[in-house]
């Protein structure tokens, strides 16, 4: 994960990294502390964006699959196929 702050200082962290500083004790520094926990939040909101995004493939292609089954239904999806 890259972090950019206010004064386009960059800190580069990775997850196992990331996950180390949220499981011990709290720090003294409130600043320090404070970016650390929005380092864990800004992970736990990626992590909800690939669960829906996961989720929502999921759907569509269980959709796709029961439409598929009709014969006769015509697929809302656009060919990209030359009509010619």
């Amino acid at each position: 994960m890259t972090h950019i702050d206010k004064n386009y200082k960059i800190a580069r962290f990775t997850l196992s990294e990331i996950m180390v500083l949220s499981l011990q004790p709290p720090v003294a520094d409130p600043e320090q502390a404070k970016f650390n926990q929005r380092l864990v939040d800004k992970l736990k909101y990626c992590k909800e964006v690939l669960t829906s995004i996961r989720n929502a493939s999921a759907n569509q292609a269980a959709t796709e699959d029961d439409a598929g089954m009709g014969g006769g239904l015509v697929s809302a999806k656009t060919s990209k196929a030359s009509l010619r």
